[in-house]
């Protein structure tokens, strides 16, 4: 998957989450980027890069995380 899929689905998830503080603009959009940044190991994230599964699921992981409440 492409990081921007990945990407997208993760802020559809914060979006949606009742637990996070949505005063900021783009804020989801920008700790969905910080998130899998860290991941990646990278300090960006290239759109077209492939994520790797265990990348996407460890990623997908702590966007759930996030969703709930939890740092």
């Amino acid at each position: 998957m492409k990081a921007s899929d990945v990407l997208r689905d993760a802020v559809s998830v914060l979006k949606s989450s009742r637990a996070i503080d949505h005063w900021q603009r783009h804020k989801e959009e920008i700790e969905a980027d910080e998130l899998l940044a860290f991941v990646l190991d990278n300090d960006r994230v290239d759109p077209e890069e492939d994520v790797p599964a265990d990348a996407r699921r460890r990623f997908e992981r702590m966007v759930a995380r996030r969703a709930h409440g939890g740092r």
